[in-house]
């Protein structure tokens, strides 16, 4: 998605009447309908450009990348974000494209807190919780908008029945 100035002017920002972004924005969608869907994805795309450089893997805030490296839980907070506004293809691409980066042949690490895209090294902590319940939180997120509507809402069809 093409990110313009009118896009993150109508962004939410880190505090009123800032123009900086907080990736922590991402965990605004918990609030489903008292949030403003359109500013809500705005933000998202905001966020995607300015936090991410137009990669998944985005730093914590406005001009954090020049002290840290990409924040993990960030990047997968932005996938649940995008699965629960229906932005499953974004969403989708997102989580591969998070796993191209972090998964050493296929297989997923415990991971850090950080890790530097530019060198493809883990940095901070080890290990990050966090990191491991953002991962967890987004595969739910994307697993559960797949789910046929029959067996979420925990009704039975007649393949199932004993």
């Amino acid at each position: 998605m093409k990110v313009n100035d009118q896009d993150i002017r109508q962004a939410y920002t880190f505090y009123p009447g800032s123009d900086k972004l907080d990736a922590s924005l991402t965990l605004m969608h918990a609030y489903g309908a008292r949030i403003n869907r359109t500013r809500m994805l705005a933000t998202y795309a905001a966020i995607h450009h300015e936090l991410g450089h137009g990669s998944a893997m985005l730093y914590r805030y406005s001009g954090v990348e020049k002290e840290e490296s990409t924040f993990v839980a960030c990047a997968f907070w932005r996938v649940e974000a995008l699965a629960n506004l229906d932005g499953m293809d974004e969403a989708n691409a997102a989580m591969s494209e998070i796993f191209d980066h972090l998964c050493d042949n296929g297989n997923i690490e415990t991971f850090n807190e950080m890790f530097d895209v530019n060198t493809g090294l883990w940095r901070g902590n080890l290990p990050q919780g966090l990191s491991h319940l953002a991962l967890i939180c987004a595969a739910a997120a994307l697993s559960s908008q797949s789910i046929p509507a029959s067996l979420a809402s925990g009704q039975r069809g007649v393949a199932d029945a004993d």
